[in-house]
C-alpha cells in the first residue's frame, strides 16, 4: 500500500512539473520578456501582409497597380472577371483590415487606393 501512494505520489509531482514547465515556455519563450536578467526575443512578426492571400486578392492587387494604386468598383468588375460585386467587397474588406488597400467614400462611389 506505501509504495501505491509512492507512485501515486510520483505521477502528480510529474503532472505539475509538466505543467509548470509548458506555462515556463508560453510565458518566457513565445511571449517574450525578461527571466534573470536574459531578455528573450518576441515572438516573429509573419513576413508580409501579402502572403497568405488568395488568388482573387492578389488579382485585386495587380489591378490596382495597373491603375496607378487607385480605382473604383466598376474598373475592378471589368478587369477582375467572373466575379460578384458582392465578393468583390468581401476581398477588398480583407484587404483594408490587412492594411494593403485603403477605402475614400461609401457604397457605389467608393474609390479603393493601394497603400
Amino acid at each position: 500500500m506505501k509504495n501505491f501512494f509512492r507512485k501515486i505520489l510520483g505521477v502528480i509531482v510529474l503532472a505539475g512539473s509538466v505543467y509548470m514547465g509548458y506555462r515556463f515556455a508560453k510565458r518566457y519563450k513565445l511571449i517574450g520578456g525578461k527571466f534573470n536578467g536574459v531578455h528573450l526575443p518576441p515572438r516573429q512578426q509573419k513576413a508580409s501582409k501579402v502572403t497568405n492571400l488568395t488568388g482573387r486578392q492578389q488579382r485585386i492587387l495587380q489591378v490596382l497597380k495597373a491603375n496607378q494604386g487607385k480605382t473604383d468598383m466598376q474598373s475592378f468588375l471589368k478587369q477582375v472577371r467572373g466575379v460578384t460585386e458582392r465578393t468583390l467587397r468581401r476581398d477588398l474588406a480583407v484587404l483594408i483590415t490587412r492594411k494593403l488597400v485603403k477605402k475614400q467614400g461609401a457604397t457605389k462611389s467608393a474609390k479603393y487606393f493601394l497603400l
